[in-house]
């Protein structure tokens, strides 16, 4: 019905209302983040609306705005807001809903402070920003809405946030994390290089392929050992091989030497084993010379002269 605006009016619907329970802020509903559609009832002539849609399109460029233009003042205005409202309601694509008007006086403003208006924004399922122009009276409306705004671009404000403010943040939290990723990945890195020495250690692969390349070297060293152990070894026995060699009296044939035997071929080592016209064998390089004792003289043997003589004519 009429609603004839004053202040007794108004208080005592706000004490009912209030009673009721249509103020609790437990029953105020959070405004989205980043809306992606704001929805706005409001007069589409007055300042309120070119107010808001500079706001939005400064502060959040991105964001969708749908208008339903009503009258915010008169007779009519309640019950157009109240159809706006449950219209906006009703899309789903909208995320938070701002309804206000331009500063006025207490009778200007009756619409936003009549029991509909208060109901259909209590009974709402989309947060609503209160945003009518003045700042030291308050509405109904503002009571009853999740939010009040001062003013209309005050409402724009607090529904968007700044989107250079926005991207300085995401730029610095990117930073935060990039660097945050660069340090856990480094660690990770020396995490597996020292898993990886480690497993690379106590692997029994590489353990088995280090006891072969031991065994190679110890086999390479004995095989040095064994070759300086044969060589001393052959030097020896070539040294053993030309002693006995000069000792062989076989050997001093070659030299022009001879061996004495006697018939049954045992070596004569001294005249007293003689007789005369015993026959005997001289043994000499190339062959054998049958000779026979026929003189015998003890002791008397080429010295001097005659002894050097002899050393040189062999």
């Amino acid at each position: 019905g009429d609603f004839k605006s004053s202040d007794s009016q108004v208080i005592e619907l706000k004490n009912r209302l209030e009673k009721e329970g249509l103020f609790d802020s437990s029953n105020k509903k959070e405004l989205p983040f980043l809306p992606r559609k704001i929805g706005i009832v409001t007069s589409s002539t007055g300042a309120a609306i070119r107010d808001i849609i500079t706001v939005i399109k400064r502060r959040f460029p991105i964001a969708k705005i749908l208008i339903y233009p009503v009258l915010v003042q008169g007779i009519q205005a309640p019950r157009e807001i109240c159809e706006g409202l449950s219209y906006l309601d009703s899309k789903r694509d909208i995320d938070v809903i701002i309804t206000g008007r331009g500063g006025g006086s207490i009778e200007e403003l009756f619409a936003f402070n009549h029991e509909s208006v208060a109901r259909t924004i209590y009974n709402m399922g989309k947060p609503v920003v209160s945003a009518v122009g003045h700042e030291t009276d308050f509405t109904i409306a503002d009571f009853v809405a999740d939010l009040r705004a001062a003013t209309p671009s005050a409402a724009a404000e607090v529904v968007v946030p700044e989107i250079n403010k926005l991207k300085e943040s995401l730029e610095e939290k990117f930073i935060r994390l990039r660097n945050s990723y660069n340090y856990t990945i480094n660690d990770y890195n020396i995490n597996l290089k020292y898993i990886k020495r480690s497993l690379d250690f106590y692997n029994p692969i590489n353990q088995l392929k280090d006891k072969i390349q031991e065994q190679d070297n110890l086999f390479r060293k004995l095989n040095i050992l064994m070759e300086i152990k044969l060589k001393n070894y052959k030097n020896k026995t070539d040294n053993l091989h030309n002693a006995l060699n000069y000792l062989n009296p076989i050997s001093s044939l070659d030299r022009g030497y001879g061996i004495v035997l006697d018939k049954d071929g045992n070596i004569i080592k001294s005249v007293g084993e003689l007789r005369i016209d015993e026959e005997l064998d001289l043994l000499i390089k190339d062959g054998i010379i049958k000779v026979k004792v026929v003189k015998i003289n003890k002791g008397e043997f080429y010295y001097g002269k005659q002894w050097y003589e002899l050393w040189r004519s062999y």
